[in-house]
C-alpha cells in the first residue's frame, strides 16, 4: 500500500489518504466517522470522501457520505472475513 499514500498525517493511524484526495477535502470528523464504521485491525486508503447534506427528519442517519477506499486484504478468504466483520458491526447482510 505504501507507494500510493498521501503523506498527510491523519488523526486515525490506520486510515490514510491516497494521492487522489486533497487533505482539505476531508476533515477530522470525517476520519472519526470512517473509524466508527470500518472494522478494526485493517489499514485503509481513502480515494474519495464526499459529505452529503443531512436530511432533517426523524430516523435520518446523522452522517451521510459517499466513500471509496481500499483495504489491506489480498485473498478471497480475507475479503469474506472483512465483509463478515462489517456485516456484524452494522447488523446488515450482504
Amino acid at each position: 500500500m505504501e507507494p500510493n499514500l498521501n503523506k498527510s498525517r491523519t488523526i486515525v493511524p490506520h486510515i490514510f489518504l491516497s494521492h487522489n484526495i486533497k487533505p482539505h477535502h476531508i476533515i477530522n470528523d470525517n476520519f472519526i466517522t470512517l473509524e466508527r464504521i470500518l472494522p478494526l485491525n485493517y489499514n485503509y486508503i481513502v480515494d474519495l470522501f464526499k459529505a452529503i447534506p443531512q436530511l432533517n427528519f426523524l430516523g435520518a442517519f446523522p452522517e451521510l457520505f459517499e466513500a471509496k477506499f481500499r483495504v489491506n486484504i489480498c485473498t478471497v478468504d480475507s475479503a469474506k472475513e472483512w465483509l463478515d466483520e462489517f456485516s456484524n458491526l452494522h447488523k446488515v447482510t450482504m
